[in-house]
């Protein structure tokens, strides 16, 4: 989106949030590119959901986000949205849209929590 970003965090604690210490490094490191730009004082967040914690309602989340830019009329389809992307540790050339991309995602995931 031309002036806000959406991000959707999957955090490796099954028993805490680190999205506040994500989003402390995600400002911090982000400033310097975003210039002129300034983050707003406080982001509007949304926790996941009990009953959304689950491979399929995650990945529901994750294409809702994507078609964004085209609902906006930006975009004609999400694929054609240059900023759409995925950060995975290791493996940051991965983008949601391509074929393998979640069940190789579930398999990082758990290879991070052990």
């Amino acid at each position: 989106m031309p002036d806000h970003m959406h991000l959707l965090l999957m955090g490796l604690s099954e028993t805490g949030s680190d999205q506040k210490q994500a989003i402390t490094f995600l400002r911090k490191h982000l400033r310097a590119s975003l210039a002129p730009a300034r983050w707003q004082k406080q982001a509007h967040d949304h926790g996941v959901r009990k009953e959304e914690r689950h491979r399929r309602a995650f990945a529901k989340i994750a294409h809702y986000i994507m078609e964004n830019p085209v609902r906006a009329e930006l975009a004609a389809r999400a694929e054609d949205w240059a900023y759409t992307g995925c950060g995975v540790p290791g493996y940051l050339d991965l983008h949601p849209k391509e074929k393998d991309f979640w069940p190789l995602l579930w398999r990082l995931r758990e290879k991070l929590l052990h």
